[in-house]
């Protein structure tokens, strides 16, 4: 399985729902699983309650940053398409705007059966792509 860091509350967001297109400044050819994993990285962690985020967050309950994960593997999903962002700017709901960087030149990687952990699994993250171990996989339970 591949995983890919994001910073929080941008990796619970995807976890609960919130947020079901990353975006990059790739394109991403690859299909299949990826792990979310919450970065170690906390210096954007209060954009729970900035104005653009907050609404969103406060409405799935998390409201303090003790319910963020860092360092951990809060979900996975399957990557089903991969876009250029102009094409999807516009077409898409105000909250997955908000979460999203749709500036041209990026691609939003549209993730697809969406699966959170029970309780996050320890791993530090990585930049980019990168392979989960197995020890990892193997402690994984959904809700």
């Amino acid at each position: 399985m591949k995983g890919i860091s994001l910073h929080e509350p941008y990796a619970s967001a995807v976890a609960w729902d919130l947020k079901r297109i990353e975006t990059r400044g790739f394109q991403l050819h690859w299909r299949g699983d990826l792990a979310i994993c919450a970065a170690v990285v906390t210096k954007f962690a209060d954009r729970i309650w900035s104005p653009e985020l907050g609404p969103y967050f406060r409405q799935a309950k998390i409201t303090e940053r003790k319910q963020l994960a860092f360092g951990c593997i809060v979900a996975v999903c399957r990557v089903s398409m991969c876009i250029p962002t102009v094409q999807l700017y516009g077409k898409i709901p105000p909250q997955e705007q908000a979460f999203g960087n749709y500036e041209p030149g990026r691609f939003g990687w549209i993730l697809a059966d969406l699966k959170r952990l029970k309780t996050p699994v320890p791993l530090r993250g990585q930049q980019g792509i990168f392979n989960i171990p197995k020890e990892a996989i193997e402690r994984m339970e959904f809700v």
